[in-house]
């Protein structure tokens, strides 16, 4: 990972295979260290692709969750239902389960529902798919760029292929300036032409160097989200003990550590053991739920990635102009946490699974 300002300037330079390789929980039985760049498409599929035919439905969407003594019936559009035991919410940001649990709660006098927070931060992507897009030899690095108020990420992605074929990709980070306290209406509707041209307006505007540019210029999908994040301290689990949360549903956060989708996975993961000791009838599990454990267990760590994140993109996104206080501090911020090895270290604790 390679961290400099739109001039140049190296603010700071980690070294994630070295880092990888010293770190026992990230590295398997034959010493290959476990760290990947993946698109979230190719992942998708993999994952899609172990499961039994039929296990993946789509065209269901659900509308509402009814939860009694013996199990959720869940409601969907057109009015189709279906019984289950138990409930998985790992349905995103706008999550139904979520809007259940915290509706439970509120019941018993507790908190109702909270909808997801905008930061005022907004992520302009583009993917270059057959990859090429950018220089000669940074396959297997990350390049970070700091500009006037924008922040730009550029790498290459595994796309599940056996040749082991990468997608190029760019992420484009900005202060949202003039939404204030109120979060904007999302353009999921734009056109990828649109997008891919604002995109390249700004990365010029900001002086972000033309190898940038360049990506954004053949970027052939494009789209821009704003920044939510969900409070990780809000109830995961219903008050009947039939629900529970996982994912974005849980903890949604920003993007700047990466994190959203492996702390998903390390959710799915700590909650498949959990429900396993119960059915073992081991001693954690008799003596706290399955679903209270395993929220016990993934609160602390993703409430803390979510603040470190929060703080990263405070610091990338700083405006005010070279030379004013915003930028010194952000500057200032980065080449001393690389100096001294913390942003290496924070790097380390977000790769390294914590179930």
């Amino acid at each position: 990972i390679l961290s400099r300002k739109s001039g140049g300037f190296e603010l700071l330079d980690i070294d994630v295979e070295s880092l990888v390789s010293a770190e026992p929980a990230l590295v398997a039985p034959d010493g290959t260290p476990q760290a990947f760049s993946i698109m979230r498409d190719a992942l998708q599929r993999i994952l899609a692709d172990s499961l039994p035919v039929g296990t993946v439905r789509l065209g269901q969407r659900l509308e509402s969750l009814r939860e009694d003594d013996a199990g959720v019936e869940l409601l969907f559009e057109g009015g189709a239902a279906e019984r289950f035991d138990l409930v998985v919410g790992a349905d995103g940001l706008s999550s139904r389960v979520r809007e259940h649990v915290a509706a439970s709660h509120a019941a018993e006098g507790g908190g109702g529902a909270t909808p997801p927070e905008y930061s005022g931060i907004r992520v302009q992507f583009g993917v270059v798919p057959a990859g090429g897009a950018r220089p000669a030899g940074s396959e297997g690095e990350f390049h970070q760029w700091f500009g006037e108020g924008v922040y730009a990420l550029t790498g290459s992605y595994g796309t599940g292929a056996a040749d082991g074929a990468t997608s190029d990709m760019v992420a484009v980070v900005f202060a949202d300036r003039a939404a204030g306290s109120a979060a904007p209406p999302e353009n999921s509707n734009w056109e990828a032409s649109d997008v891919r041209e604002d995109c390249v307006g700004r990365l010029r505007r900001a002086g972000i160097p033309a190898e940038v540019v360049s990506v954004a210029e053949q970027c052939e999908r494009c789209f821009e989200l704003g920044v939510y994040e969900h409070d990780a301290t809000a109830p995961w689990v219903s008050r009947g003990g039939r629900a529970v949360l996982l994912g974005d549903a849980a903890h949604a956060m920003a993007p700047f550590l990466g994190q959203g989708a492996n702390q998903a996975i390390q959710d799915g993961y700590c909650l498949a053991d959990r429900l396993a000791a119960a059915r073992a009838g081991g001693l954690a599990a008799r003596v706290m739920g399955p679903l209270q454990s395993y929220a016990l267990l993934r609160r602390a760590p993703v409430t803390a990635l979510q603040l470190e994140s929060r703080l990263l993109g405070a610091m990338e996104t700083a405006g005010g102009g070279a030379g004013t206080l915003p930028q010194f501090v952000r500057d200032a911020f980065f080449l001393a946490n690389g100096k001294l090895g913390v942003a290496a270290q924070v790097f380390v604790k977000g790769a390294r699974p914590w179930v």
